[in-house]
């Protein structure tokens, strides 16, 4: 903006160096001069031929000469307020744009940029600019006049055009340059409509600030790999890595969604960052398509329990890295398919790979569990650093990254990776090794310039393992659907038919009764064991919801020994459930497998499934996170 321009709408006494050329000055300098009586001074700018329409502007707006045989020269209201073609812009894509700026009732400047084909689309043209500056009756007319500003200040706007990017990040192609953030150093133009989002992206306290915050956490396995995860974002396009996700899985206050603004603040102000799945699947791809080598933050996949198609289509097309096209019809965004580089940071209750069933997801899925912080207050301390110091510790990054060799860069990723694909077994565990290793590049990148502790190498195996320190775990679907039905059940307790109860004791509740929750089997029942028993048909449209194949998952679970079953000639127990009696999957004894001593977590006593639950059930009355109706108050206990 001119240094004689003010933000307030008063006139301002500038004379322009050309009088006949519109922009010789600021575009806020025009519209001001344009509500002065010397706006004659810009006429000749906005005048049309000779022979045809001519244009003026005033404060009421822009106005249409033209002649009439019958009564001469007349002329039309054709903007509501006083707006001209302020600038044009060439995207990083070879896109051309223009700004348009218009003056409001109470002397603000506003600005709207759009494509060129909205300029000539008068159905378009009318939509896009607010204020009611433009009805649908003027519009046409008003693509008339800013064809005619155009081409009378070809020159002008040519010699002044501005480069801009369509994505933070890197470039188009190659490693020159990264923009991380608006104006940082190239202007973004949000050209799919992400608002706060976008604007987050910026610089807030110090980098040492947020060193100081990472580095008094740096025990906590769970942080520093949500840490080198959102760093290894821009490393994807250096080493020609595919696009992959971290999956923070675990029980409710664990410190999951802390953990992953902590990733976010590496880059940008961490809370509005934070994508809830909650959000359309339309705006978490337009977020993804601003991304070529930055990480996104998707937290609560327990939101998408409902849509379990929604999680999955978003996490395949993160995998395939293309945005989907989509057009809004009303010019402001290019909303073409596009090629993006991104790491997820994807926080939940249950892990990703239980939730779908894609096919060629699990090797770009890196499950992560385990408590993040030892205690509350350690959680709250690591998000006051990173509120109050983001935006610093990924362009610091960056630079290092740009000073590095490339080749030599891609070679310590071949050696890491090769590593942990000897260390491993199964196909899964070994495509995963390519984004492990990108993780543990990051890390020690990172370290080298102080950014992150340095991880031991167990680390990095037992995630490309598959989160555990054997190649089961998350990979193990039939495990991971129990642990999952286990929740499940703990939380909609109270519809499962409970110890104690004669038959017919107890109202049905809406919807009718889960099943049987057998905590403590009757003296002189025939089986001793303690079980929790599923309605058949419920539990399969339960598992079908989530993605798993019922049948076989059940199969499993009975090969196992998990069930409790009344007859070898099936997978059911007989109980009494409510005033019937019917037939239940009774689930029971299940060794050791959710027997666990995770950093933060209490072993959980006693291999049988009652016991567990029980467990489960009392931590989540006691800190208030689920209710009766099995509805979730939940958050982390960080913001």
């Amino acid at each position: 903006m001119s240094e004689n321009s003010t933000e307030t709408g008063q006139l301002l006494d500038v004379e322009p160096p050309r009088p006949n050329r519109a922009y010789d000055h600021d575009p806020a300098v025009l519209l001001r001069l344009a509500a002065d009586e010397r706006f004659a001074m810009i006429t000749e700018s906005v005048n049309g031929e000779d022979d045809g329409d001519r244009y003026t502007l005033n404060r009421e707006g822009v106005w249409r000469l033209y002649q009439t045989a019958r009564d001469g020269e007349k002329r039309q209201l054709i903007t509501a307020l006083p707006l001209i073609m302020s600038r044009r812009f060439v995207d990083d894509r070879g896109g051309v744009r223009f700004e348009l700026a218009w003056l409001t009732d109470e002397g603000e400047v506003k600005r709207q940029v759009v494509t060129a084909e909205t300029l000539n689309d008068a159905g378009k043209l009318f939509r896009v600019i607010p204020d009611n500056a433009i009805t649908s009756t003027t519009s046409k007319a008003c693509v008339e006049y800013l064809s005619h500003l155009r081409r009378r200040n070809r020159e002008w706007l040519v010699e002044t055009t501005q480069r801009v990017m369509t994505a933070l990040g890197w470039d188009v192609e190659g490693t020159a340059t990264f923009t991380a953030g608006h104006g940082r150093p190239h202007v973004v133009h949000d050209t799919r409509n992400t608002g706060k989002w976008l604007k987050a992206y910026r610089q807030q306290g110090t980098l040492q600030g947020w060193v100081d915050t990472v580095h008094a956490v740096a025990d906590r396995v769970p942080v520093q790999v949500v840490l080198s995860a959102s760093l290894a974002a821009p490393l994807l396009r250096v080493l020609g890595a595919d696009n992959f996700a971290i999956d923070h899985h675990g029980s409710s206050s664990t410190g999951k969604t802390g953990t992953g603004r902590g990733g976010m603040s590496a880059w940008a102000e961490p809370v509005p960052t934070t994508v809830p799945w909650s959000d359309t699947e339309t705006s978490m791809n337009h977020k993804l398509a601003m991304l070529r080598g930055l990480p996104i933050l998707l937290d609560d996949t327990q939101l998408t329990v409902k849509d379990p198609k929604k999680l999955e289509q978003v996490v395949y097309g993160l995998t395939q890295g293309k945005s989907k096209g989509r057009s809004t019809g009303d010019g402001r965004e290019m909303q073409d398919v596009v090629d993006y580089e991104a790491v997820a940071l994807i926080t939940g209750e249950t892990s990703v790979l239980s939730l779908t069933k894609m096919p060629g997801i699990s090797g770009r899925v890196v499950p992560l569990s385990g408590a993040a912080f030892a205690d509350k207050a350690q959680a709250q301390a690591f998000t006051k650093g990173c509120c109050a110091n983001f935006g610093h510790a990924g362009p610091a990054f960056v630079e290092h990254l740009q000073d590095q060799d490339a080749v030599e860069l891609r070679a310590r990723w071949d050696d890491l990776r090769k590593v942990l694909s000897d260390q491993v077994e199964g196909e899964i565990p070994g495509r995963r090794a390519d984004s492990v290793a990108v993780l543990q590049l990051a890390n020690h990148l990172g370290h080298e310039i102080g950014l992150l502790p340095l991880l031991d190498q167990e680390v990095w195996v037992a995630l490309t393992a598959g989160g555990t320190a054997t190649a089961t775990g998350a990979d193990d679907r039939p495990r991971e659907a129990l642990g999952m039905v286990l929740d499940w059940a703990v939380m909609n307790r109270a519809r499962f038919y409970e110890r104690g109860q004669a038959s017919g004791e107890g109202l049905s509740p809406q919807g009718g009764w889960l099943g049987r929750w057998e905590a403590e089997p009757a003296s002189n029942a025939k089986f001793k064991t303690p079980y929790v028993g599923f309605n058949r048909e419920k539990l399969a449209e339960t598992l079908e919801r989530l993605g798993y194949q019922p049948d076989l998952i059940l199969n499993v679970w009975a090969e196992r020994g998990w069930l409790l079953m009344s007859s070898k000639s099936g997978i059911q127990h007989r109980a009494v459930v409510g005033d019937s009696n019917t037939n239940v999957v009774a689930v029971t004894e299940v060794g050791d497998l959710f027997t666990r001593v995770d950093e933060g977590a209490v072993t959980t006593p006693g291999s049988n499934v009652v016991s567990i639950a029980e467990k489960r059930w009392a931590q989540e009355q006691g800190q208030g996170l689920s209710n009766a109706d099995g509805q979730s108050g939940d958050t982390d206990d960080v913001v």
